[in-house]
């Protein structure tokens, strides 16, 4: 639970003050998951080299056929892939059903043979973490979708051999990370060290598709960092008491430790809170 600090630092009557590491911070950095995008993109049809593994062009010319002796010809127009190494493409788009927070349904990708869909289209559920056969990957990087029949449209006299594929996508940065959504909060601009935070259960999307709402992301991250950021303003402290403390989500708390030893003789316990600093890349909380 985060919430915004009310009425200064949190009562504890009992509490002791330890030394605590002086702040340092200049900037917080809270980072979403990777923003997950959705456009229709061109796809080309291909057909796999069985002596390499990579794929290979199809021309239009290339026909179907009912013979089994034929090499690729139970695969002519159902292997398309995209050319574009800045995009990570996954096998679902960005709709989702059935809403499990801990695993979620989205709807299968799929590949449009025109701009133009004569008919709704309701494509498979899909889990994003299962392994899910209707891709493969292709050995010179990226992947292939396949589809369970033929795309098949008119190139003059000939098949074409390009349409659009309708799937999520991350987009890579330029030093070969996903790109996410960010905000900055300065809390002092003359320190010299930054935190980065990643909060991955905000989960961003982009789509330009009819079918998917208007997403939310972006102001739940920005309220999300503008909790969170607080606890790296004012003083730090590091505090104990003997007993616990209930903060109800108070956004200066940046960690707390229980620490409880049993014995016949002697039972002994304590509380440490951090407070306006969070333990480990910023200090200890003892």
């Amino acid at each position: 639970m985060v919430g915004l600090p009310q009425g200064g630092l949190p009562n504890m009557r009992d509490q002791v003050f330890q030394p605590a590491p002086p702040s340092n911070i200049r900037d917080v950095y809270v980072h979403s998951y990777p923003k997950l995008y959705e456009r229709k993109t061109a796809a080309n049809a291909v057909t796999l080299n069985t002596s390499t593994g990579s794929t290979q062009n199809i021309n239009g010319t290339t026909v179907l056929t009912q013979d089994p002796t034929q090499a690729n010809s139970q695969t002519l127009y159902r292997l398309w892939r995209v050319n574009d190494p800045t995009k990570v493409f996954t096998e679902f788009r960005v709709k989702t059903h059935l809403f499990d927070p801990l695993n979620p349904t989205f709807e299968r990708g799929r590949v449009i043979r025109d701009e133009w869909d004569p008919f709704p289209v309701h494509q498979p559920f899909v889990f994003a973490g299962s392994e899910i056969i209707h891709s493969i990957d292709d050995t010179s990087g990226g992947k292939v979708f396949v589809t369970e029949h033929p795309v098949l449209s008119a190139d003059g006299s000939n098949y074409s051999t390009t349409a659009k594929l309708l799937t999520g996508y991350y987009l890579k940065t330029g030093d070969g990370s996903l790109e996410r959504e960010t905000v900055k909060k300065t809390i002092d601009s003359s320190a010299s060290s930054d935190v980065h935070i990643y909060v991955d259960w905000i989960r961003p999307i982009d789509s330009d598709q009819p079918d998917v709402g208007t997403p939310v992301w972006s102001q739940l991250l920005n309220q999300v960092a503008e909790a969170l950021h607080r606890k790296y303003k004012g003083p730090a402290a590091s505090i104990s008491n003997p007993y616990p403390v209930s903060f109800g989500g108070h956004a200066n708390v940046g960690e707390v430790e229980y620490e409880f030893r049993l014995s016949e003789i002697r039972s002994y316990h304590n509380f440490r809170v951090a407070l306006n600093f969070s333990p480990g890349s910023e200090g200890e909380i003892r």
